[in-house]
């Protein structure tokens, strides 16, 4: 499956919200025509999640409310939090 993990990537990143691995599954085996397995998956998100655990990026890929989503680092979150408190109405 070519480029497989930047496809993931691609789907955590425009959510809004946790995308579950149903979700990533489903989209995924309709994009590629072909039924994927979950372990295929859940693979590629660990190669994913351990590249963004480095300390290079200031964010990450979290499983939370049963999907993973990217969100910044704890080192970075009173930046994160000042610049809402500036922007929010």
């Amino acid at each position: 499956m070519e480029r497989l993990d930047q496809h993931i990537e691609s789907l955590i990143f425009t959510c809004e919200q946790p995308i579950s691995l149903k979700e990533i599954k489903k989209c995924l085996s309709e994009v590629f025509e072909v039924k994927l397995k979950e372990q295929q998956l859940l693979e590629s998100i660990e190669r994913l999640k351990a590249q963004y655990a480095q300390d290079q990026f200031s964010f990450e890929i979290i499983e939370i409310s049963e999907g993973y989503q990217f969100l910044s680092k704890g080192a970075f979150h009173e930046t994160v939090g000042t610049y809402l408190q500036q922007t929010t109405k």
